[in-house]
Parts: structure tokens; sequence; C-alpha cells
């Protein structure tokens, strides 16, 4: 799985829509347990038609164990193309 943090993309402090137009420009699925406001910028993008590499979000009290098996999950049974305009709130 080749992961990478928003700092690590140059993009620390940036705001939810260019996180999500970088992610569309290389493409990334983008995690996140801000679920209000990454949620609402996912979706005004999507109403624009703009392309959306995928959402996955994350309760801020899941545990971190528990959000890796889910991402591996993610990564070994689905493809990127599968995520494409898609909002998942994991676990299930």
């Amino acid at each position: 799985m080749d992961a990478r943090t928003v700092r690590e993309a140059g993009l620390g402090g940036a705001d939810d829509p260019v996180v999500l137009a970088w992610a569309a420009d290389n493409p990334r699925l983008v995690v996140s347990h801000d679920r209000r406001t990454m949620t609402a910028a996912a979706r005004r993008r999507m109403r624009k038609g703009l392309p959306m590499a995928g959402l996955v979000l994350f309760r801020q009290d899941c545990p971190v164990a528990l959000a890796i098996e889910e991402l591996v999950l993610v990564g070994e049974a689905t493809t990127a193309e599968e995520w494409r305009d898609v909002i998942a709130f994991l676990p299930l």
C-alpha cells in the first residue's frame, strides 16, 4: 500500500477542496476523520461534475488498528476505479 500524508504531499494546512483536487489529479483515495467538512467538500465537488478519487471517513474515536485493518482490506479487495466518486464511512 502506498500511503502519503497531506504534509508529505506538500498540502499541510490546505483546505479540503485543495486536498480533494490533488487526490483526483494523482489518483489517490483520501482518508480522513473530518466527517463534516470533508464530506461537504466532496459532495460539492461531485455536484460540480469534478472528478473525485474517493473518500474514506473514520470516526475520531476509531482505534488506529481497526482503521489500518479496514484500509488494508480496501486495498486488497477493491480497485481505484471502484472508488471514483464514492464517499464511504468505515467501519461499517
